[in-house]
């Protein structure tokens, strides 16, 4: 599909996303990406507007999902005495697999289920193995919502400036049946 757009294309293109006969998507690790290495003083010279916060809401699910898994971690060593040498790393191994696993791919339901679940989990399960698991499961959910959050906020960034959409059209996947192969 062709890219580089003049202004005019990018005009048309527009008014078919906003009418929903195209779309756009850029990988979330792009627009992740973008939001934590690239300065916002950089946005508001390419685009005429300001992402900061854009850039702070990324920024804080960016910092809330290690905190997250670090007072997991505190929990199980304060619950579960010299059994925390073995939880912890175990923790920690699965939460990066697991994170890894799901932050490109993947949608939210799935982990909103399991947060759901494992919500139901605290009421049910005695405190030594429900808090740790809420936790655990809160600081995955913080994970994959920050990705899916930066790939909506970028895409709506791009799909209300040309500029921006000119700054990262290497990155963006344009669905529209209108425009010529």
């Amino acid at each position: 599909m062709q890219k580089h757009l003049t202004e005019e294309e990018f005009a048309q293109v527009r008014t078919r996303i906003i009418s929903g006969q195209a779309s756009i998507c850029i990988p979330r690790r792009v627009a992740r990406q973008f939001f934590t290495h690239t300065s916002n003083s950089s946005i508001k010279n390419t685009t005429d507007s300001s992402a900061h916060w854009q850039k702070s809401l990324v920024w804080m699910g960016v910092s809330a999902a290690p905190i997250l898994l670090l007072v997991c971690g505190l929990v199980v060593i304060d619950s579960s005495g010299w059994w925390a040498a073995v939880t912890v790393p175990t923790i920690g191994i699965f939460w990066t697999i697991l994170a890894g696993l799901t932050a490109e791919d993947g949608d939210w339901p799935s982990v909103t289920i399991a947060l759901g679940l494992a919500i139901a989990c605290y009421f049910l399960l005695p405190p030594t193995y429900s808090v740790p698991l809420l936790l655990f499961v809160s600081s995955l959910w913080i994970h994959r919502m920050t990705y899916i959050l930066a790939q909506e906020l970028l895409i709506s960034l791009v799909s209300d400036s040309y500029p921006a959409w000119e700054m990262l059209t290497d990155h963006i996947d344009l669905d529209d049946p209108a425009m010529p192969e």
